[in-house]
Parts: C-alpha cells; structure tokens; sequence
C-alpha cells in the first residue's frame, strides 16, 4: 500500500497501467508530499534518496522519467540551461535506459533550436546511436547542423546516410536530404 501511495502521489505508472490522474499529492503522507516536492523542483538525486528511505527503489528508467519531465517542464519555462542539464543527467544516470535516445535527441534538438548548431552535432551524432534514432530526420537535422557550422562536406555525408534510411516514417525527410545534396552539388558547380 505505501508503494502505491508513493506511485499516486508521484502520478508515475505502475506496472505499465497509468495511474489515475485524480489522485491529489496534498492528501498524501508529508513524506510523499516532500516526495512530490522534490520531484517538481527537478531535485531527483534527493527524490530517490527520499524514496529509499521510504523503501522504494527506483529503476533506472524511472530516474530518466523524472528527468526527462524536468527537462521537458524547464524548456517549456524557458530555463535553456536548467533543460539542458536535466537532459544531461537523466542520459549519465541510464545511458541504455528505455528514454535515452529520447533524451539524447531532445537534448539535440534544444541547441539546435537555439541555432547552437555547433552544440547539436554531438548530440545528434549521440541520438543515431539509438535504433528508435537512427532516422531519416535525425540525419537530415545533422547533415543542416554540419552545414551551418561549414563543415560541408560531412553534411553531405549526413544527408546520403538520411537519403538511403530504410526508416518508414521519415519520408519526406529522405526527399529534403536529396534536395540538400542536390543543392550542394549546383553549389560546387557555379
């Protein structure tokens, strides 16, 4: 019943059913309401220490789920750095977890929205890693990061590896990659 507690008061799913959403933190014991504090202020490493003093233990992918949250509530706030470290270390605490590919490629995406072009390469080099990642899209956000920053010729190389993806849902993206390949080589040509 404590497990359940904490899992209503924290919103997490159980057993891959989701909770329900009506659940209210504040009728919950003060250590879960600390629990649910700890867990807004993004402060995670002290919302698992928490919860193991409660005898909780939390998986890895749990520990990205909070925070990949954090980072995605920080973004949406406009704390660039706070999302940016969040994402960072929700990757270091499971770098094989179930969400890092997910929180490699929003880490990616952050600098890439930022025109931190330099900043995204890395990441999304990082992101192609991970199978649900290696995409027509991720190469293609790559090969224009590489393009920004003058290193045309690796942009190239990104936008063949997003042309010749056997990822179905990005097809559009593979027609943009040849499109960008076609523009370099009229570039190379006038």
């Amino acid at each position: 019943m404590k497990t359940a507690a904490v899992l209503l008061a924290l919103g997490l799913l159980s057993a891959g059913a989701c909770l329900p959403s009506h659940a209210d933190p504040a009728a919950a014991s003060p250590s879960m309401q600390h629990i649910a504090a700890l867990r807004k202020a993004g402060r995670i490493p002290e919302l698992v220490a928490e919860m193991a003093k409660d005898g909780l233990r939390v998986a890895p992918d749990g520990i990205q789920m909070f925070y990949n949250e954090y980072a995605e509530r920080q973004w949406d706030a406009g704390h660039f750095a706070a999302a940016v470290k969040a994402y960072r270390d929700g990757i270091k605490a499971a770098p094989r977890g179930a969400i890092a590919g997910t929180m490699q490629y929003s880490l990616a995406g952050l600098f890439y929205n930022k025109a931190r072009y330099a900043e995204a390469i890395p990441e999304f080099r990082a992101a192609t890693r991970f199978a649900d990642y290696n995409t027509a899209w991720v190469w293609l956000l790559l090969g224009t990061s590489l393009l920004k920053t003058g290193q045309t010729a690796a942009a190239r190389q990104a936008w063949e590896q997003a042309s010749v993806s056997n990822d179905p849902w990005h097809t559009s993206s593979r027609q943009a990659a040849r499109q960008e390949i076609k523009h370099l080589d009229t570039r190379s040509t006038l």
